[in-house]
């Protein structure tokens, strides 16, 4: 459909390129400081809005923003919105278009606090402060294992989540977390927010589980179903997003890019990254993103939905209460390394992982040195003894027990397979008193990162997300 005919108009900026309307569209600067010009036609236009930063114009695929300061004369910058008002409304169609825009402008000025984030961000707070006061009982009831989650463990689907690894590990998390929480939250609301958490978490967990059987900590996969959300509203409902909600084109090719290099080429240039989570994160949150806005984003949450958000509310909490009472058992670290002893299909790594965080514990007793004891013997003999690290956590238990004879013996094991390997050797001198026993060598696990990320509690078989 056309307009009727209307003058030609030009609005004067500084710097060029000016803004000059015609009948059909108007020409335009690419992008805030752009001197180069676009051309966007009236009909593409989804919505309008003047606000402290300037002029926005949301069309179907792009997004126009003209500062304030770039207009020459003051007024110029109302002028021109509104005389893009008067020339979509002279469409056949512009006043159902122009009260759509007016949904839109409420829609962007709905106070939507952030509860479901910075509620989950306490969350892991909390996690990771408890981890790190009362280690390794925390890591060890909490951390996510789909031989334990199979054997009556189903708090770990949850927990799992609330746990990091290393400071860097947290912190990072955390930051991407209220980023894009926030921006999920302010366009779908707190309740669907949470649907798409818990689905996230869900499907990140379910899918490293099933791909890659190892221990998994970590708040990244909900972060990743969070950027999944807002990939599919950008996809398939930006049209309905308010101008300043919405992403440049730019931008959107930048985040996309971002997000392949993460699920893609990550796991493969770091392998401690848990990509099956992040990738099944990715999808969860998109799909559930998909079925929160099947009535659009403008409208709010149905029963069915308010119910489904409870819920996952309600599960958080009994999956945290189910973990702390596991936590009240005498000596809980024992009993559990006991446990693991016992049960079959545990990967030699989380066997060998668990008996680490004994091995470096400070606070640890002789009874559970001793289980740990039996978890490393077992990684080591189910590896037939080719792993060094294995080998080493072994003698390292050997040495707290007392053991240092057989602790020597051990590691000259782990040398013979890594001779050009420094750590070992001086484990050995450790273990036959010529370095303090307290002064441990940096685990060559992590040696790139040592100066800045103190992570002594992740070994081999331990991935964060």
């Amino acid at each position: 459909m056309s307009a009727v005919e209307d003058s030609a108009e030009e609005v004067r900026l500084r710097p060029g390129p000016n803004i000059e309307l015609d009948n059909a569209g108007f020409s335009h600067p690419l992008s805030p400081r752009s001197t180069r010009s676009g051309y966007t036609r009236y009909g593409e236009i989804n919505h309008i809005g003047v606000s402290d930063r300037g002029v926005w114009i949301a069309s179907e695929n792009d997004l126009i923003v003209v500062p304030h300061e770039r207009f020459a004369a003051a007024g110029e910058d109302t002028r021109f919105a509104h005389s893009l008002v008067r020339r979509i409304r002279r469409f056949p169609d512009g006043e159902a278009r122009l009260a759509r825009m007016a949904e839109l402008d409420l829609l962007g000025a709905r106070d939507a606090r952030p509860v479901a984030t910075l509620g989950l961000i306490a969350l892991c707070a909390v996690g990771f402060a408890l981890d790190w006061l009362v280690r390794p009982a925390v890591n060890l009831v909490g951390s996510f294992s789909p031989r334990l989650t199979m054997d009556g463990d189903i708090w770990r689907v949850v927990t799992g989540n609330l746990l990091h690894g290393f400071p860097l590990h947290f912190v990072l998390n955390v930051v991407g977390l209220y980023i894009l929480g926030r921006m999920v939250e302010r366009v779908l609301g707190s309740e669907r927010t949470v649907c798409i958490m818990g689905g996230a978490a869900l499907s990140a967990m379910g899918l490293s589980g099933w791909l890659a059987p190892e221990h998994v900590v970590g708040i990244s996969g909900v972060v990743l179903g969070l950027a999944g959300a807002l990939v599919w509203i950008e996809w398939r409902r930006r049209s309905e997003l308010p101008a300043w909600w919405r992403f440049p084109r730019r931008v959107r090719q930048v985040v996309v890019t971002a997000l392949v290099l993460d699920l893609v080429l990550g796991p493969l240039f770091l392998p401690f990254i848990a990509g099956a989570a992040h990738f099944g994160g990715f999808i969860g949150g998109a799909a559930v993103a998909g079925l929160m806005t099947r009535r659009g984003l403008i409208a709010g949450p149905g029963r069915l939905v308010r119910v489904a958000s409870v819920s996952i509310v309600a599960i958080t909490a009994l999956a945290v209460g189910a973990a702390g009472l596991q936590l009240s058992r005498d000596d809980y670290v024992a009993w559990h390394l006991t446990r693991l002893a016992s049960l079959e299909g545990i990967p030699a790594a989380e066997l060998n992982n668990a008996a680490w965080f004994i091995a470096i514990g400070k606070e640890v007793t002789e009874a559970q040195l001793e289980a740990a004891l039996k978890l490393a013997e077992r990684a080591v003999d189910e590896t037939g003894g080719e792993h060094a690290t294995m080998i080493d956590t072994l003698a390292e238990l050997q040495f707290q027990l007392g053991h240092s004879e057989a602790a020597v013996v051990t590691i000259d094991r782990a040398i013979a397979l890594e001779p050009e390997e420094s750590y070992y050797r001086e484990q050995r001198r450790r273990f036959t008193g010529e370095r303090p026993a307290h002064d441990r060598p940096p685990d060559p696990l992590f040696r790139p990162r040592e100066r800045s990320l103190p992570v002594p509690a992740l070994k081999e078989g331990e991935v964060p997300v």
